[in-house]
């Protein structure tokens, strides 16, 4: 079920945003364990992509919401960010 497939033990999630012209993604939100659920119904009704990163969860659930990445992990959310865009892409007809 993709609720357990994209939950880590801890049952948290993270949101990221890049918005062109700025520093780094930012950090969207964060769910925790009673948000976790609902936040992860909704990514799948409107086909949100999602990737189950625990490290990168670790270190990000520390930054509070509105928080640029830390520059030590620019290069995974980049190629994790480069893969949505390739299969929003997919998705579009692109």
């Amino acid at each position: 079920m993709l609720e357990s497939e994209y939950l880590d033990k801890s049952s948290r999630l993270v949101g990221l945003k890049y918005e062109p012209g700025t520093l780094a993604p930012r950090i969207l939100f964060k769910a925790s364990r009673l948000q976790s659920q609902s936040v992860l119904r909704l990514a799948k009704k409107y086909g949100v992509p999602l990737r189950r990163e625990a490290d990168l969860l670790e270190v990000l659930f520390t930054f509070p919401e509105g928080a640029f990445i830390p520059e030590s992990h620019y290069a995974l959310v980049a190629g994790i960010l480069s893969e949505v865009y390739r299969l929003k892409g997919n998705r579009s007809g692109s």
